[in-house]
């Protein structure tokens, strides 16, 4: 699991052209895999979620969301 992870994070590396965003599937995949293996349950990792027009603002004891 940990070497597929490794080889694809390389593979995505030496096209030369990877930003941050370019690895999260490679984790993605390592999470979802883990999950499945070790813990025996499906997991599912949202890379990127969807914007919305909610933004939470933590305050001392909870959080507090409001919309824009």
């Amino acid at each position: 699991m940990i070497d597929a992870y490794i080889n694809k994070i390389a593979s995505i590396t030496k096209r030369g052209d990877a930003r941050e965003e370019s690895y999260y599937s490679a984790l993605a995949e390592l999470l979802e895999g883990f999950s499945e293996t070790v813990r025996k349950k499906k997991a599912h990792v949202t890379v990127l979620p969807k914007k919305t027009e909610a933004a939470c603002i933590r305050g001392s004891d909870q959080a507090k969301c409001l919309t824009l």
